[in-house]
Parts: structure tokens; C-alpha cells; sequence
């Protein structure tokens, strides 16, 4: 029996469904061949791919805490009336510090976004809660021999505190905050690192976040979108991540499935162009040897033409001989 996992998402008129087979185990044994078994095999042993999670709205469900502290900061300097509800519904996927600066001076963003996140630890570190089953996937990652990162723009210390609230130090092996994902190169960097101090050759990278997820597929990893929000499915469509859904539930059926991240080679984007270009060997051509022409060949004489008395006296001639002859 053949199980499936469909997540239908919409945009607009037209409906788009992924959808991931699998088969339970030893169902399958009796009607695979040869070939198969010997596939199934390698897949089984093929190397695991570094899991990398983004933090804010894919490994916790920090939305409801981030809008409230700043709606504290902005009403705190006399700006809540410009942090309308428009603003609010991007604000979440957005870094701190980018926020910050559409409502203060540059030389201001380090003060305000130093307040931000102390007024977070203090009044609403119990608003920022795990994402659901989110726990359980890790537990599994970590019994079956899955390393595990988390890469974001939120400050690393944040990030270790946040875990250590929640009982998680244990469970990320590797920890990148100050990550911005809006330079390609800075990103592909950190998700590189992660994948080198992990050891892994692949990544399987989990993201809400459409541009983090757009960078991630530039550095060849296999991405999957989190979406929280079945409104912005669509947009996540047009990005093109390798999987959608909005349950980690589904993210370890992905990863018990076929190993299809293989088919993706890590690469950093930024360095694209800096590989010297083989040079094609040229071969050199030797001069053609100029044909030999043929020797101009000589006007023929022109036959010369007897003059017209003659030619007459030569045919009253001619026709006494056919007389007598007669």
C-alpha cells in the first residue's frame, strides 16, 4: 500500500500540489527486483545532509512576541501611529535591525535594537514558545545521526539564550546569528560554514522566510518552505522550494524518504566566475601550399579569311566541274 503526504496550495486561479510517496517498511520487499534492492540500499547508506533550520518563525513561533516588543519601542519614542497594520503583517519575517531603520536615524539602530531584545528577555521570553512538534522532529534528528544548525539574523547570544530557556542547547549542533540574508554572499557564507562544521557535503535547508530560501537554493541546498500562513503559499510558490508545508510533521517525512537532496552540490554563489577558464587547446594550422596554375594556354590562331574575289572564282570553278560531271 502506498501512503501520500499532498500539500495543495492555491495562487490565484491556477493550484499547485507536491506531493511525497513513500512506503511503510517491509511492504515492499516482495515486488522489488534486483536493481531496486540494490538501489534502496544506497540510498539507505547514502551520506545525511546537514539540517539547517532558520530561527524566528520556522524553529520558534516568535511572531506574537516580536510585534508586542516593537509596539513597545515605537510608543516608548512617540512612533506607535506609524506602526500600522500594513507594517505589522511583514514586520515578523523581517530582521530587527531593518525594521529599526525605518523608523530611526542610522547611528540610532544599535541603542534601539539593544532595547528591543531586553525588553524581550525581561517582560515576553515565555510569548516565544517552540514551534508545535518541532521538539520531536530534533529528538528524532538527533537519534537517527542528523547534525543540525540554525542560521539567522537575530544576535547569537539572543539565540543561545532562547535555547537554553526552552531546554534546546542539546538539540542545535551548530549556532550562526547576525546571518543577513539580504547579501547573497553573507548568507551563502554562513550556510556554507554551518555545512563545513557539521561535516556534511548536502544540506536540507527549513525556512518561512522567502528570501532566506532563495538564497539557500543559489548555494545548492535542498529547501524546504514552512508556511505558517496558507494566504502566502503563493508567494512561496513563485520561489520554487523543493517542498512546502506547514507541519514539521512532514519535514521527517521528507527526510525518511528518497535521498533527493543528492541531487544538489553545494557551491558558493559569490565566487562564481573566479575559477580559471581551461583554455582551449588551439591547433596551429600550417600555411596551405598555394596550388600550382595551370600555364595559360595559347590563343588559337584565327583562320585566315580568303578575299571575296577569290572565294567567288573558286565557286563558278566548282560548279563547271559538277556540269561535266553530269
Amino acid at each position: 500500500m502506498i501512503n501520500q503526504i499532498s500539500c495543495r496550495v492555491s495562487s490565484g486561479i491556477s493550484h499547485h500540489s507536491i506531493i511525497l510517496f513513500w512506503y511503510p517498511a517491509g511492504r515492499r520487499g516482495n515486488i522489488m527486483n534486483k536493481k531496486e534492492k540494490k538501489d534502496k540500499k544506497l540510498e539507505k547508506n547514502a551520506p545525511k545532509p546537514a539540517v539547517v533550520f532558520d530561527f524566528d518563525g520556522t524553529l520558534m513561533d516568535s511572531a506574537p512576541a516580536v510585534l508586542a516588543t516593537y509596539r513597545h519601542i515605537l510608543e516608548k519614542h512617540g512612533l506607535s501611529d506609524q506602526f500600522t497594520k500594513e507594517y505589522e503583517n511583514v514586520a515578523a519575517d523581517i530582521s530587527i535591525e531593518n525594521v529599526m531603520r525605518e523608523f530611526f536615524p542610522e547611528k540610532e539602530i544599535p541603542k534601539v535594537t539593544e532595547e528591543f531584545l531586553s525588553y524581550q528577555r525581561s517582560h515576553l521570553i515565555d510569548l516565544i514558545q517552540p514551534t508545535k512538534d518541532v521538539n520531536e522532529l530534533l529528538s528524532w534528528l538527533k537519534k537517527e545521526g542528523y547534525k543540525t544548525a540554525v542560521i539567522s539574523s537575530r544576535a547569537r547570544n539572543a539565540i543561545v539564550e532562547l535555547l537554553k530557556d526552552k531546554d534546546m542547547t542539546n538539540d542545535i549542533d551548530v549556532i550562526i546569528g547576525g546571518a543577513d540574508a539580504t547579501a547573497e554572499s553573507q548568507f551563502s557564507g554562513e550556510l556554507l560554514t554551518a555545512c563545513r562544521l557539521l561535516g556534511a557535503e548536502h544540506c536540507v535547508y527549513i525556512s518561512d522566510d522567502i528570501l532566506n530560501l532563495t538564497r539557500a537554493k543559489y548555494t545548492g541546498a535542498f529547501t524546504i518552505a514552512f508556511v505558517r500562513d496558507g494566504r502566502k503559499a503563493g508567494l512561496f510558490v513563485e520561489v520554487g522550494p523543493d517542498f512546502m508545508t506547514p507541519s514539521m510533521k512532514q519535514v521527517k517525512k521528507v527526510l525518511k524518504s528518497d535521498p533527493l537532496w543528492l541531487a544538489y552540490d553545494l557551491y558558493d554563489p559569490s565566487a562564481e566566475g573566479e575559477a580559471p577558464k581551461k583554455e582551449k587547446k588551439v591547433k596551429k594550422e600550417e600555411p596551405k601550399k598555394a596550388k600550382k596554375e595551370k600555364p595559360a594556354e595559347e590563343p588559337k590562331k584565327a583562320k585566315k579569311e580568303k578575299p571575296a574575289e577569290e572565294a567567288k572564282k573558286e565557286k563558278k570553278a566548282k560548279k563547271k566541274k559538277e556540269v561535266k560531271a553530269e
